[in-house]
């Protein structure tokens, strides 16, 4: 229940069953004076205020920061009320989206930089539940996006390259939905448990749609069965690695087109899916395509599992997603890294030391009692997981599940997986998906390529000079297509830039900001030029 009192400096003040939440002498100065103690002289450029009450602590926010993004949790909808119009990110129970939805929109990348969450002392002991579920949920969001901002690091040139490239390349592209109806899916991903599943899925693969990441299907083609589709969203060698060798003719290879080049060599049928980065998208307008859309999970499994309950009208069955090592062993034998491990020992550094080592290396968080290694990323995942749609999870059924259990998703062992199947008619292997007629010419999509890399290298160009000539980052931070462009060929460079001019100012700023400029124009000039000399050895072949 909440009452309302008049405090002794005249402002309205609250009380919540009883308890006061906010002064009863003056509630404008405790708002204040809680700030100035909780955040001091640092300038954060976002922060999150959990468990506001009527305003006072917003006002203060925005006096002391006015500068500072500001995304405010309520813990009740009256509060809410109270204070319409004074933030523009808000929640409450019961809102719309649930807390870690709401967390996923309203926080970007950029806004990790100077992040500072904190939480008024009376919403903790007033509403304990609710104050967790939030935390749990900014705690699972911060995660995720930090293992963003690192793979985007590692990897936004690659995915602009290869989607270059992949556009350019690959010639036959499929569409439709490559699964029968009603028919049985399983998705086999590369978890060291996979090993117990495999004799019964070889002898139930005839009444199984197989959908399997790369790393899994060196493991299921030695048990002489061929997956149905691949899905593959990985740009780096070893995504490839995984298949260069393999017969997968039959296959239908589900990819972005930021997945790892070369794929044109090997014989598959492609359906492309859209990530929504702005340059796939930018491709498809301008060739005048469309492709369903996936975001990316910052994991190929959760791509994949999206892709299948997308596609697939039945139940889902999950085979080898551990969401951990198996105390050193990381995926199903045989796997491709074995390979390399042990063509790269010797008798000082022999096969197991090796994998003890790497082991150690990427998932040093070691479980005695269970004998299992997880890692941050690890750990990452399976909050990720943990979220999944509620019209998806009736479907799923995880088998031989690990010690790291997906909470509200049913699990089966091998006799009830075999007593499920053996009802199940055998399903039409005939391929379902058809080839894009109409598809633009390798000349257009070569043109297109070209016209985007000339745009942006113009665009950062003209921003060089206009930096240099105003003395002033306005052409830089008042242009959201070169923003959005520079969070993909240098967010290094970019967050740097940001702490820079957040901290020190924007005169500060300047010279960090036209060296990732600079930085940037060369990638575009050299990927420009990648790409006329591929177009003149497509040529001659």
């Amino acid at each position: 229940m909440i009452e309302k009192s008049v405090s002794k400096s005249g402002l309205t003040s609250i009380l919540i069953n009883g308890i006061r939440y906010h002064s009863t002498y003056d509630p404008q100065k405790e708002a204040e004076r809680f700030i100035t103690k909780t955040i001091g002289n640092k300038q954060p450029s976002t922060v999150v205020l959990c468990g506001a009450g009527i305003g006072y602590i917003i006002d203060a926010v925005k006096k002391q920061f006015p500068f500072a993004k500001l995304i405010v949790i309520f813990y009740k909808k009256e509060f809410a009320d109270l204070c319409a119009g004074k933030s523009g990110f808000f929640w409450y129970p019961g809102s719309g989206d649930d807390i870690k939805t709401f967390l996923y929109n309203a926080i970007s990348e950029l806004d990790l930089e100077g992040l500072q969450t904190i939480e008024w002392p009376q919403g903790t002991l007033l509403f304990p539940e609710i104050s967790e579920q939030v935390h749990k949920g900014l705690s699972q969001i911060v995660k995720e996006k930090r293992g963003s901002i690192v793979t985007t690091i590692a990897m936004g040139r690659l995915w602009i390259r290869n989607s270059f490239l992949n556009f350019i390349h690959i010639d036959n592209v499929y569409t439709g939905n490559p699964i029968p109806g009603n028919s049985p899916v399983i998705l086999t991903a590369s978890g060291p448990s996979l090993e117990k599943s495999i004799n019964s899925i070889k002898k139930w693969k005839d009444k199984l749609y197989i959908i399997s990441l790369p790393s899994a299907v060196q493991c299921l083609m030695s048990h002489h069965i061929t997956p149905d589709a691949i899905v593959m969203t990985d740009p780096g060698f070893y995504s490839m690695h995984h298949i260069n060798w393999m017969d997968i003719s039959s296959s239908v290879l589900f990819i972005p087109f930021s997945a790892a080049t070369g794929i044109w060599k090997i014989s598959c049928k492609v359906l492309f899916f859209t990530q929504p980065h702005f340059f796939e998208i930018l491709l498809c307008e301008k060739s005048g395509l469309s492709f369903p859309p996936v975001p990316p999970k910052g994991t190929v499994a959760a791509t994949a599992l999206e892709i299948a309950c997308n596609y697939a009208d039945s139940d889902i069955i999950i085979a080898g997603l551990d969401l951990c090592y198996a105390d050193m062993l990381s995926h199903a034998r045989p796997h491709a890294f074995d390979t390399l491990l042990d063509t790269a020992a010797t008798r000082v550094t022999p096969f197991y030391s090796q994998k003890y080592m790497r082991s150690s290396y990427f998932a040093p968080d070691y479980n005695c009692r269970n004998k299992i290694r997880t890692s941050l990323a690890l750990q990452t995942y399976e909050g990720w997981f943990q979220s999944i749609r509620e019209d998806h999870l009736a479907r799923l059924i995880r088998l031989h599940p690990s010690p790291v259990a997906i909470n509200r998703i049913s699990c089966m062992e091998t006799d009830e997986f075999e007593e499920y199947l053996f009802h199940k008619n055998e399903i039409p292997k005939s391929s379902m998906v058809k080839k894009i007629e109409h598809y633009p010419s390798r000349e257009t999509r070569q043109r297109i390529t070209k016209e985007i890399l000339e745009t942006w290298n113009a665009g950062i160009g003209q921003a060089i000079k206009e930096i240099k000539e105003a003395k002033t980052l306005t052409s830089l931070i008042q242009n959201n297509r070169l923003l959005e462009l520079m969070y993909f060929l240098d967010l290094k460079g970019l967050t740097r830039t940001k702490r820079i001019v957040r901290l020190k100012g924007e005169a500060a700023g300047m010279e960090p900001a036209l060296e990732m400029l600079d930085g940037s124009r060369q990638f575009v000039q050299r990927l420009y030029g990648k790409i006329e000399d591929s177009v003149l050895k497509a040529g001659k072949n």
